[in-house]
């Protein structure tokens, strides 16, 4: 929250869940899971978006897609990271939430 701060991007979330916020985390899906409830959400609504392993296995078992960012942290090639689909560039996003959103309806 704190670096959220110094790069004036805090009022962008509505809130903010770290590995600290719980007493679980990922790839826990109730650090995903909780998040959703207290903001009030839908888990039927909710995608997940990450870059690593541990967010795709987070995703996997809350049962949400989950949007891969190519170009972030992994260790492991992204053929074998289970995702819904995966974006280098952040304009992108619109347009696949879409798609997911879409199926929703």
């Amino acid at each position: 929250i704190d670096l959220l701060k110094k790069i004036k991007i805090n009022d962008y979330f509505e809130y903010v869940a770290g590995s600290d916020t719980f007493d679980y985390c990922k790839p826990d899906p109730r650090h995903l899971t909780s998040v959703v409830e207290i903001m009030g959400g839908s888990l039927k609504k909710t995608i997940m978006i990450g870059d690593s392993e541990v967010d795709a296995e987070t995703a996997k078992r809350a049962e949400v897609p989950f949007l891969l960012f190519s170009e972030g942290y992994r260790k492991t090639p992204i053929e074998q990271i289970p995702h819904t689909f995966q974006f280098s560039c952040f304009k992108e996003l619109p347009e696949l939430i879409e798609k997911i959103l879409e199926t929703y309806q």
